[in-house]
């Protein structure tokens, strides 16, 4: 699967039997927060039963792409990472899309476990099932949200330099369902294909 000119390191749909917690294998291992208990796979999905669970996907890139489908409306926080570095630890860096409720987007850095918001706060136009991306290209960071089945929109955008490479992850601040989680690499400096920019709040 090719998104936004990128090539895939991995999508992973999670059809395959019950994992709990997640097994570390095809990339996934350990955490993105040490403090953190672990995802399950339930049903063909990436489930938090409870309060801050994560999975970290230990591929270094730098400039590149993640997305996952939200399956969950509600106000726990959903997180999608890359760039992370000292996963698995509680001095997390790294940056983050974040569906921060059913309605609104945000983009965070998180440094030595502390995250701070950057750029503007999006507000997305449905509740769930939904998609989430990020895209880092050099400083340039892009947040992104689709409907299932939709084209992919553009609601927020940050510049930031301190993280030029490192994994991916996925983490929940309380119980959320995800499903066909997807990483790769930017190949080309072009525009995401079939995307227009959302209104910015």
């Amino acid at each position: 699967m090719r998104e936004f000119g990128s090539y895939a390191v991995l999508r992973d749909d999670f059809r395959r039997p019950d994992e709990s917690p997640l097994a570390n294998r095809l990339g996934w291992n350990g955490n993105m927060v040490s403090t953190d208990s672990d995802l399950a796979l339930t049903s063909n999905a990436l489930v938090a039963a409870g309060a801050d669970r994560s999975a970290a996907y230990t591929y270094t890139l730098a400039d590149c792409e993640a997305t996952i489908h939200v399956q969950t409306s509600d106000s726990n926080l959903k997180y999608l990472f890359v760039r992370a570095q000292d996963v698995d630890t509680t001095g997390l860096d790294g940056y983050a899309v974040v569906a921060v409720t059913s309605t609104s987007l945000r983009l965070q850095r998180w440094n030595n476990g502390a995250a701070t918001n950057i750029g503007n706060l999006g507000v997305i136009p449905t509740t769930a099932p939904f998609e989430i991306g990020i895209r880092a290209l050099g400083a340039a960071l892009e947040g992104y949200w689709r409907a299932v089945g939709g084209l992919w929109v553009r609601y927020v955008v940050a510049t930031d330099s301190a993280f030029s490479s490192g994994v991916s992850g996925v983490r929940a601040s309380g119980p959320a369902t995800f499903q066909a989680f997807w990483f790769g690499a930017i190949t080309d400096n072009i525009q995401p294909a079939q995307v227009f920019t959302g209104s910015i709040a």
